[in-house]
């Protein structure tokens, strides 16, 4: 760390409440192909991954497509920034939407997986060849489809929502023998 980066995480310190220890402890965020980028570019990095799940979900809602944008943002960051931002960018996302007084912040946790299983990818070079594409597109709708279906059956209790992964994740269900009443 620089001399300068370290001041100015010291006068950061003081200004709130000399917490110089959680300034400190903040990793420096891991940029594309090992370069390391400054706690400031990182949160713009953040920000901007909010914004891109956010704001093409909400055009995707007004022109009513049956997709859901919102882990763009979450996979952009995880390939950029790595495992912190990526978490941050997912869960904020969802705490954002939810604020609209939805469900969204139970899928939150989907978010999540999603930005740690693009940082595992993305670490392991699946984003070089086509056929090791098809393994992340899988896993992307496992973790959106399947367990996004079986969060949707048990916040409504009525179904497991409509798309390609819903008739698999009704059928999890009943394998699994799980009762509706589960909380």
């Amino acid at each position: 760390m620089t001399r300068e980066a370290s001041k100015i995480r010291e006068l950061l310190g003081e200004m709130f409440n000399n917490s110089v220890f959680i300034l400190n402890s903040i990793p420096m965020i891991r940029g594309g192909k090992n370069k390391w980028i400054g706690v400031g570019s990182g949160v713009l990095l953040i920000v901007l991954g909010i914004l891109l799940n956010i704001v093409p979900n909400k055009h995707v809602g007004v022109f009513g497509l049956p997709l859901f944008f919102d882990c763009i943002g979450t996979i952009f960051v995880a390939m950029l920034g790595g495992v912190f931002p990526a978490v941050l960018v997912g869960f904020t996302t969802n705490l954002v939407k939810s604020l609209s007084g939805s469900f969204s912040m139970f899928y939150g946790v989907i978010s999540i997986f999603i930005g740690l299983a693009t940082v595992f990818f993305y670490n392991k070079k699946f984003f070089s060849s086509i056929p090791k594409l098809f393994v992340v597109i899988f896993c992307y709708a496992l973790l959106g489809g399947g367990l996004g279906s079986l969060f949707t059956y048990y916040l409504h209790r009525q179904s497991f929502g409509t798309g390609v992964l819903a008739p698999f994740a009704q059928y999890l269900h009943e394998v699994l023998g799980t009762s509706v009443f589960n909380s």
